[in-house]
């Protein structure tokens, strides 16, 4: 009945996509399965007619100086995939950069790329933070939030930090975080 619950499952192709993905995420956790489902589809023909570009990933939240490639599909006025412009021109409002499909998103709130071929265009938001509001430090090994340590001499630890604005996890890497230790307690390596 579309609760939301494991068997309530939403499923699409996204523009210029080959595959279809879950679009939501069930409260289970994880999907269940199903006999019964409701099916809908472009009953449409293709244009083959250019009509916009979509970039990808789409809607993401990032720790200021994270970098990620983007991937940019075309469509035609049917919404069915056609082969992408070679050419791109990419332009960002704010700080961020893009260079060779690399997102590099730099300061702070809500940015816009727009990228065009000169004939057909699109564009995508997504939003950079400076300052997190939470930082959960976590075992690699065990998946677990690290409250405390008790350690020995000689014992080696792996931590993977994940940033949060407002409960909203921000993409982010190990060299998005600057760890400091007391040089008398022990060492902190790169990786």
């Amino acid at each position: 009945n579309l609760d939301g619950g494991g068997s309530t499952a939403i499923s699409g192709v996204y523009p210029g996509m080959d595959n279809s993905v879950i679009l939501n995420s069930p409260s289970d956790g994880r999907l269940r399965a199903c006999s019964n489902y409701i099916f809908l589809r472009n009953a449409t023909e293709p244009s083959e007619i250019p009509d916009k570009l979509f970039l990808y990933p789409f809607g993401q939240h990032y720790l200021s100086g994270y970098s990620e490639k983007l991937t940019t599909t075309a469509v035609d006025t049917n919404f069915y995939k056609i082969p992408t412009p070679e050419k791109l021109m990419f332009e960002v409002t704010g700080e961020s950069t893009v260079k060779d499909n690399i997102l590099t998103a730099i300061g702070d709130g809500k940015q816009t790329i727009s990228v065009t071929d000169g004939k057909i265009s699109g564009s995508l938001d997504f939003y950079v933070y400076e300052s997190p509001t939470e930082i959960i430090v976590n075992n690699t090994k065990t998946g677990k939030e690290v409250k405390e340590i008790q350690a020995k001499t000689n014992d080696i630890f792996n931590f993977d930090f994940i940033a949060k604005y407002n409960n909203i996890e921000l993409k982010s890497d190990k060299d998005s975080f600057v760890v400091e230790i007391d040089e008398e307690i022990g060492e902190v390596t790169p990786d």
